[in-house]
């Protein structure tokens, strides 16, 4: 048994087939190209759009930040004016022991409950006059750390004015305090709160975008203070590397007239989170590119159908034609392309056409050269057609040389005129002529003949 081989060949695909495939092709072609332009649109006007939101978001952070410091100052105050404050600092002798710690707020303190709902303060720190802490409460667990157990006398005249940021065992702190005489001379209330991940933590705002980082920054070569993650911006970080993972915006630089530190209140967005933030837009944007290409790639589609209907139409009628005139002699396979089909069919049209003009040429020269007397027939403009071989043998030259010339070239000039002037006369008056004129033979004599000549028209007229 024979085995039957099946291969794929373009060329055997109906024109509606390759109209399809094509359209579907460049639709893909194009969906990919837009895609790509689309996505990095979209990301460029999303991150923007983002870079604008984000900025606004930091300058908002850092109210917030300088408000909570204000805060913090005023509280101080609050305290310091308060009767329980004052009649316990004017009662009591604070020299001669080790800071004392207390595990809940002390009667020189408004109540916890009260303390819950003013500024948030890590230390509220009793001190005497030779700048030596001896009464503490704080809310966290650690105790007093060093750099605030002895307060030098500048550090305490500076916390006294309002917005004071300085740093306390290397990292940064918020100071303010009062002095208030008593017995045996004065006594500061110290408020101390350590910017920490936790305070900056709570700086973020409720409508937050992504997953921000903030931070305090400082120093001529921007390094991160303190931040709102340490584990992924550890304090010391430089900005110039973090920027390389992150989008970096910085409100200006506080100016507080007594602080110590010129610092930037920021905020780092990993840039992954642009890809994460952005997808949700690059997804409907997608799908509305998709949905707008399958719509245009439907109506290219619809167009090329028709317009193939239309070469199918006309190629069945030329196929039908061509074997009516072929008399089904010849065999084409009308399988496949259309066009193909019918560019086979132009072509064997064509051979046909040309081997029936050259045998209805040859059947009218062979019956125009039967004839015995001479015979010729020249168009408009007097240039011989054709003629039979009795008029080349009296004129005695080839018939190259006469068929395409006119009577110029193969008469004398004096006899020439007299041809040309009754052919003139008869493309004017038309009908028929019969006139007498003199013709030099082959053999140079002359002889007179008897013409006889009549007009005929072609398609042109």
């Amino acid at each position: 048994m024979r085995k039957k081989s099946f291969a794929f060949s373009p060329r055997r695909l109906t024109l509606t087939r390759r109209v399809i495939l094509l359209s579907l092709a460049a639709g893909v072609i194009i969906l990919m190209v837009l895609d790509v332009y689309v996505r990095r649109q979209v990301r460029s006007d999303f991150s923007k759009q983002l870079t604008r939101q984000l900025q606004i978001q930091v300058n908002e952070g850092r109210l917030r930040f300088d408000n909570y410091v204000k805060g913090h100052f005023r509280l101080a105050r609050i305290i310091g004016g308060q009767a329980r404050f004052l009649d316990y600092i004017a009662n009591h002798d604070f020299t001669g022991h080790a800071p004392r710690r207390y595990q809940r707020p002390p009667a020189w303190l408004p109540p916890l409950s009260m303390l819950r709902q003013l500024t948030r303060v890590d230390y509220f720190i009793l001190v005497d006059d030779a700048g030596q802490a001896r009464e503490y409460y704080c809310v966290c667990k650690k105790g007093l750390p060093p750099g605030l157990q002895t307060i030098d006398a500048t550090t305490l005249r500076a916390s006294q004015n309002e917005n004071f940021m300085t740093m306390v065992d290397g990292r940064p702190y918020i100071l303010s305090s009062v002095t208030i005489g008593n017995r045996t001379g004065t006594a500061s209330l110290l408020l101390a709160s350590e910017v920490n991940d936790t305070l900056l933590a709570s700086m973020h705002p409720a409508y937050r975008t992504g997953d921000q980082i903030l931070a305090l920054v400082t120093g001529y070569t921007p390094a991160v203070l303190a931040s709102s993650d340490i584990l992924r911006i550890p304090p010391g970080a430089t900005v110039a590397k973090l920027t390389k993972d992150y989008l970096y915006f910085g409100a200006k630089v506080f100016n507080y007239e007594y602080a110590d530190l010129l610092v930037t209140y920021a905020q780092f967005l990993p840039r992954n989170e642009i890809n994460t933030l952005a997808a949700p837009v690059i997804r409907r944007q997608r799908i509305q590119l998709i949905l707008v290409a399958a719509l245009f790639t439907l109506l290219f589609v619809s167009i090329m159908l028709w317009i193939s209907y239309r070469i199918a139409v006309i190629t069945r009628e030329i196929i039908s034609f061509s074997q009516d005139s072929l008399g089904g002699a010849v065999v084409v396979d009308i399988r496949g392309n259309e066009l193909e089909v019918l560019r086979n069919h132009f072509r064997l049209l064509a051979d046909e056409v040309r081997s029936m003009t050259r045998q209805q040429a040859l059947l009218l020269q062979t019956v125009v050269d039967a004839i015995p007397a001479p015979l010729f027939y020249k168009d408009a403009q007097g240039v011989y057609q054709g003629c039979n071989q009795a008029f080349v043998d009296y004129l005695g030259k080839p018939r190259q040389e006469i068929v395409k010339h006119t009577v110029f070239d193969i008469a004398p000039k004096e006899l020439a005129d007299i041809y040309y002037k009754a052919d003139q006369q008869l493309m004017s008056d038309g009908g028929r002529q019969v006139y007498e004129a003199k013709v030099r033979f082959a053999d140079d004599t002359e002889h007179d003949i008897i013409f006889h000549k009549a007009v005929f028209a072609d398609e042109s007229g």
